[in-house]
Formats: C-alpha cells, structure tokens, sequence
C-alpha cells in the first residue's frame, strides 16, 4: 500500500496498521488483536452489510452477550496457550 503511494504514507498508514493488526499469522493462526482481546475485531464493512456475526450479537439479550464474552475470555488463555505451543513446535 505505502509502496504506491509513497508521498502520502501520512493517509495510508492506518488503513496499513489495520490491516496488519487483523490480518491472520500463519504462525500462530490468529490475528494480534484476537490475540489481545480474545475475538476478531469487527470491520466496519460487517456493520454496514450486517454479516452474520453482527446480525447474531445484536438478537442476544443483555445477560446472554454478557455470558458470551466471559466465555470467550475464559478460553482467550486457553488459546494463547495453544498458540505457544504451536510457536515453540515451529522453533
């Protein structure tokens, strides 16, 4: 992207960070900000076509969300521990 346009790196640069940051590692299997927050970040792209996802979240009443994302935190160790293990495997 910056390659292209090298005279406006300034404009491009956070659309390049987004990219980078939500893109999948092939080492790892999962993106950095999944790896953070424990679910894949929501592209404004989902919320204007109403991916299946986003159509899912917003039929869940207020207690079921809530349960949905301290489920999801209780496997973000889980998953992180996998990743490692994939990591040090590949070394």
């Amino acid at each position: 992207m910056l390659e292209k346009n090298p005279k406006q790196w300034h404009g491009k640069l956070s659309e390049t960070l987004w990219a980078y940051r939500t893109s999948k590692r092939e080492a790892t299997g999962m993106t950095p900000y999944a790896m953070t927050y424990g679910h894949d970040a929501i592209l404004t792209m989902e919320i204007a076509v109403q991916s299946l996802r986003i159509t899912h979240q917003h039929n869940l009443v207020r207690e079921d969300y809530s349960q949905a994302m301290l489920l999801e935190l209780e496997g973000l160790d889980t998953s992180r521990i996998d990743t490692l293990n994939k990591l040090l495997a590949g070394k």
